[in-house]
Order: C-alpha cells, then sequence, then structure tokens
C-alpha cells in the first residue's frame, strides 16, 4: 500500500466519525433521543414533520459507515507489518 492511500485509510476512521455526528445529529436530530414522556403519537409526529431531513441524515451516516472498512484495513495492515518485523 502506498503511502497516499495509507493516510486516506488512516484518516477514514475521522472521516467516518465525522460524517455519522452529522448525519445523526444535525439532519437526523436523533440526539439527544426523544423524551420518554412523549406519547407515541408525538413521536410519529416528530418522524412525519422530519421525514426529508431524517431521510438525509441516515444516507450521511450511511456513506459514513462505508469508510469504516478502511480504516480497519489500515490497522490490519499496520499490525501484520509490526508483526513481521519482531518475527
Amino acid at each position: 500500500m502506498n503511502r497516499t492511500v495509507h493516510k486516506f485509510c488512516a484518516w477514514s476512521g475521522t472521516l467516518c466519525l465525522a460524517l455519522m455526528v452529522v448525519g445523526f445529529i444535525l439532519f437526523a436530530g436523533f440526539i439527544p433521543a426523544r423524551s420518554a414522556s412523549q406519547s407515541a403519537q408525538q413521536t410519529a409526529q416528530f418522524l412525519l414533520e422530519n421525514r426529508d431531513m431524517i431521510k438525509w441524515g441516515l444516507i450521511v451516516s450511511m456513506f459514513g459507515a462505508s469508510l469504516l472498512p478502511r480504516r480497519c484495513r489500515s490497522i490490519c495492515g499496520a499490525s501484520k507489518a509490526a508483526t513481521r518485523r519482531w518475527l
């Protein structure tokens, strides 16, 4: 793996976290969670009123989640290289 690809893989974890935060908090509004004292009708009303933003928030979050395997690949590659040096 060349250095540019390795840097992208290393930073993809941070990018994944940032996109998940943007998707869940800013777009979808899932955090903070709805109050437990709200009725089912109030919760349904929130979901209906914010349907489009929730969809966009989940799309952004899914894109962020797709970056996670690249981060794992970077960690596995670094671990394999480190193990090879000690054998």
